[in-house]
């Protein structure tokens, strides 16, 4: 019996639950984690070993201390509570998939470091829709934002106005609409959407950064 592959396939469909609800209502309910709170101790009782137990104090420790920090960065609750319990589901690497890694690769801080790396992407997609769509009169903007016509803006969306992005209420939206049939807008991806990728490359693929610097470099 693979209890990696059962962990996975159990936290999984948690994890694509949050990142819907957090970029239809930019926000997570709390109830979603208590149940993977249970998961990781059940998990926990079933691997039972001194190592294991090791491992997790590890992985915890030093997921706590990056959750603190992206605290202060003020990262949404939701993006640290998805990185606590991984590092309680899996405090040593899942084999199921042959994942590339060091030998103190910790796999939480593997998740949360893939999950940066693919986050770059984001910005590079949004630059060549502005180049593609040829909206370059805004060059600091390119990289952060797109053009969107005013009438398709909702309140959940920061629109640049008056020199900064920030949510509109439905009446500014429809002050601006008078005026302008565009705006500039920042398109809203959780954070939580690229840890769940990074997750998920990590199972599969494994620590990016290891591989970049050993394998590729």
């Amino acid at each position: 019996m693979d209890i990696d592959l059962i962990k996975i396939l159990v936290i999984l469909p948690f994890f694509i639950i949050a990142c819907i609800t957090d970029l239809k209502d930019r926000r997570v309910p709390n109830k979603l984690w208590i149940p993977l709170i249970i998961i990781a101790v059940i998990f926990g009782a079933i691997q039972y070993t001194p190592t294991y137990i090791t491992m997790l104090a590890i992985s915890l420790t030093l997921i706590l201390i990056i959750v603190f920090i992206m605290a202060a960065l003020q990262f949404g609750g939701a993006d640290l509570k998805a990185l606590i319990i991984i590092a309680l589901i899996f405090p040593v690497y899942p084999e199921t998939f042959n994942p590339i890694y060091g030998e103190y690769s910790v796999f939480a801080l593997s998740t949360i470091i893939n999950a940066l790396f693919l986050a770059l992407i984001y910005p590079i997609a949004i630059t060549i829709t502005n180049l593609i769509r040829r909206d370059l009169e805004r060059p600091r903007h390119i990289f952060r934002a797109i053009k969107k016509p005013i009438n398709k803006v909702n309140d959940k969306e920061r629109v640049l106005y008056k020199g900064e992005y920030k949510t509109l209420t439905k009446q500014e939206i429809e002050t601006i609409s008078n005026r302008k049939k565009t705006v500039w807008t920042t398109p809203w991806m959780p954070f939580i959407v690229f840890i769940t990728l990074g997750m998920l490359t990590t199972i599969y693929i494994g620590d990016l950064m290891y591989i970049i610097f050993n394998h590729l470099i």
